[in-house]
C-alpha cells in the first residue's frame, strides 16, 4: 500500500493506522472477554480456573472452550484444568504445548493470561489440523519446564530482595510493583533517594547469603488473611486479596520465618536453587 501510494504521490498515515489498529485490538480483546463470560454463564461445564502447576508440569485435561476471532492471530483456549501459570502478580505467563495424540494435533502456547479470573491459553497451531478436534476434547497440556524454573528462581529472589531492602534501607522500602520473567527480574520500591554503591553491595551480600544458606521455601494454601497478616506477612502492591490467601514462607533452621509474603506465584523449593543474585 505504501509503495503504491508513493507512486501516485500520496503518503500513508502510519500514526493514524496504528491508532485505529489498537482500537481494533481492544475491540477484539473485549470480544474475547465477553465471549468467555457468555460461554461460562451459559455452560454446564465447570472449570477454566483450576491451576495444577504448583506441583505438576504436565496435565491430562479437556479443552472446554475455544473462541477463534478473525482479528486475533492466535486461538484462545480454555482448559478444564491446567499447569500453565497465567500472567499475574508481576510473574509472566507460562509457555509450552497442548497436544492431542489421537488427532495428531500440536499447539504452541505462546502466552497464558487471565480474563475475568479464567485462564486463557494463547495457542498457535504447529502440526495437524486444529479444526479436526471436537470440543470438548481430551488433550495433554505441558509447560516449558526449563523456562518455568528460571522464572521461579527470579520470583523467589524478589522475596529475598524485599527482605534485604528492609534490612539495609528500612521498612519503608516496600514493593511498589515488579516484573518476574525467565531472564531477569525488576523490583520497584519506594525510597527517599537513589541507593549508593555500598547499599547495593550490601543488599547483594544479604541476598546471596540467604541463597547460600539454602533455606526451604514453604508455600501454604488457604490461610486466613487475618492470620497471615498477624504473622507479619507482607501484601504486595496492587494485589487484591480475599479472606483466604496463599502464603510463601522462607524458613530458617530454627523454624522461624526468614521471609513471609502473600503470593500466588511459583517458587523454588529451596533458596539454594537460585544460584546467585
Amino acid at each position: 500500500t505504501q509503495i503504491m501510494a508513493e507512486k501516485e504521490g500520496f503518503s500513508v498515515d502510519h500514526h493514524g493506522y496504528e491508532v485505529e489498529l489498537e482500537k481494533q485490538r481492544e475491540r477484539s480483546r473485549e470480544g474475547l472477554k465477553s465471549g468467555i463470560i457468555s460461554f461460562l454463564e451459559n455452560s454446564n461445564i465447570k472449570g477454566g480456573d483450576k491451576f495444577t502447576g504448583y506441583d505438576k508440569s504436565q496435565t491430562e485435561t479437556i479443552i472446554i472452550h475455544d473462541h477463534p476471532h478473525p482479528d486475533l492471530d492466535y486461538i484462545p483456549i480454555i482448559l478444564e484444568k491446567t499447569p500453565f501459570y497465567a500472567e499475574s502478580g508481576g510473574q509472566v505467563g507460562d509457555k509450552g504445548i497442548i497436544y492431542s495424540e489421537e488427532y495428531g494435533v500440536e499447539l504452541k502456547v505462546r502466552n497464558t493470561t487471565l480474563e475475568d479470573k479464567i485462564i486463557v491459553h494463547e495457542c498457535i497451531p504447529i502440526t495437524g489440523n486444529y479444526n479436526d478436534i471436537p470440543v470438548p476434547q481430551v488433550v495433554n497440556a505441558k509447560i516449558d519446564s526449563e523456562r518455568r524454573q528460571h522464572i521461579q528462581r527470579n520470583h523467589t529472589a524478589t522475596h529475598l530482595l524485599h527482605k534485604a531492602l528492609h534490612q539495609v534501607l528500612g521498612d519503608h522500602a516496600t514493593q511498589a510493583g515488579s516484573w518476574v520473567g525467565p531472564d531477569r527480574l525488576r523490583f520497584d520500591f519506594a525510597h527517599f533517594k537513589a541507593m549508593t554503591d555500598d547499599e547495593i553491595s550490601e543488599v547483594e551480600k544479604i541476598v546471596n547469603k540467604a541463597i547460600m544458606a539454602d533455606y526451604p521455601v514453604k508455600p501454604q494454601e488457604d490461610v486466613a488473611i487475618t492470620d497471615a497478616k498477624s504473622e507479619g506477612a507482607m501484601a504486595l502492591f496492587g494485589e487484591k486479596y480475599g479472606d483466604s490467601v496463599r502464603v510463601i514462607r522462607i524458613k530458617k533452621p530454627d523454624k522461624s520465618n526468614y521471609s513471609i509474603e502473600l503470593c500466588g506465584g511459583t517458587h523454588v523449593d529451596r533458596t539454594g536453587e537460585i544460584g546467585s543474585f
